[in-house]
């Protein structure tokens, strides 16, 4: 008998019916899309990557909120939420940056200004005011001009229609005077202006001299006059009988010297000082020189000149002792001084049998006016003596 035939035993799970064959899937164009590329969103912070700012102001907000549920039936809930929130907006402030506050666009100042004095001395007793007003300003209704002098009140004008003002007749003190302006509107002012400072002076300069002394005699062909007076003055020195002068300005502390020629005989010198105000003071020493013995003569060849630029003038010193002899031996030196021209001043002329000579052409001169010629002399012995003529030339 034949062993009974052992059926097989399948698993249900992997017994599957065979796969049918599918049909393959349609291939499709790739498209193209015109415009931006979409954005790729960043995913979420962890609760590890918070950063610390917002985990304190987490933290800060839970501990309000504990506290407002502890106190809310004790009636200090206002006291408690305001310190906390006072807490943690200070906190808050620290630690989150705040954005800056943009400063204020500046509003230019309403201040005028002043025109500078051309002479920062006067005599007079008013000065009269020239300035101008900030831009945009002109012609402001209500508006003024207000004049101070040494931070006093002096006087106030209207704004005028145009940028500039004129304030005429500001009185002024005797000695320093520091004028400033400020524009006013109802119930305020604005800030002064830079001040412009002018003196005063209507007094006579004082003049002291400490040479020469008046009634002096010399045999010296010049004299030093020398003194003081007031800083920043002209002193002028004038020989009334030769007709010569000679003008200085005084040093920072008022001294001045300048030597002075004299002729023969008497001398009259008129000092004179001006101060920087135009004030003036005057005073006359004499002075006499005595020749030593010796003369001398001038003679021009004409009293009139042509001022065409081709008149000439020709000079002659005759020089005697006291005798009367002529003297030979020595120099003579001419100076010519035309008017409206500087000095012409030869070379020293040698005296011969008494006499010494010089010709000088003028330049032209269309003015006209008086000149005059001075000669100096001086001889081997010491002895010297000067004198001068006048002549005058024609335009």
């Amino acid at each position: 008998m034949a062993a009974p035939r052992r059926r097989e035993r399948r698993d249900p799970i992997r017994q599957t019916a065979p796969r049918r064959p599918q049909p393959p899937l349609p291939r499709r164009k790739p498209s193209y899309t015109v415009g931006p590329r979409p954005v790729r969103h960043s995913p979420l912070p962890t609760s590890g990557s918070l950063p610390w700012p917002t985990r304190l102001l987490l933290l800060a907000g839970l501990v309000v909120l504990v506290a407002v549920i502890v106190s809310a039936g004790s009636g200090a809930l206002g006291r408690a939420a305001g310190s906390f929130v006072g807490n943690v907006g200070g906190l808050v402030g620290d630690l989150v940056p705040t954005a800056a506050t943009p400063s204020p666009t500046p509003v230019p100042a309403l201040v005028p200004r002043l025109d500078k004095p051309r002479e920062r001395y006067t005599r007079e007793q008013t000065y009269t005011i020239v300035g101008h007003l900030p831009t945009g300003f002109r012609g402001t209704p209500d508006a003024s001009v207000r004049i101070y002098d040494n931070g006093k009140f002096v006087v106030a004008v209207a704004v005028s229609t145009t940028t500039d003002f004129v304030v005429p007749d500001v009185p002024l003190v005797e000695g320093d005077n520091e004028l400033t302006a400020a524009i006013a509107l109802p119930g305020e002012e604005g800030e002064p202006s830079d001040a412009i400072s002018i003196i005063r002076d209507d007094k006579a300069p004082t003049i002291k001299l400490t040479s020469p002394k008046d009634g002096l005699e010399v045999t010296a062909a010049t004299v030093r006059v020398a003194g003081t007076t007031e800083a920043g003055s002209a002193v002028t020195i004038h020989n009334v009988s030769s007709g010569g002068s000679t003008t200085v300005i005084v040093d920072d502390k008022g001294a001045f010297r300048v030597d002075v020629t004299l002729i023969d005989g008497q001398n009259e010198l008129s000092v004179t000082v001006t101060d920087p105000a135009g004030n003036s003071g005057q005073k006359t020493v004499t002075v006499t020189r005595k020749a030593g013995g010796v003369t001398a003569t001038l003679t021009l060849s004409s009293k009139t000149v042509a001022g065409d630029g081709q008149g000439s003038l020709s000079m002659t010193a005759t020089i005697k002792d006291d005798k009367g002899r002529a003297v030979s031996g020595g120099t003579a030196t001419f100076i010519v001084t035309p008017p409206n021209q500087g000095a012409l001043v030869s070379q020293p002329q040698d005296i011969a049998g008494g006499v010494a000579r010089w010709s000088v052409t003028l330049a032209r001169d269309p003015l006209g006016g008086s000149g005059q010629v001075v000669v100096n002399v001086q001889l081997p012995d010491g002895r010297s003596t000067t004198t001068l003529a006048t002549f005058t030339v024609r335009p």
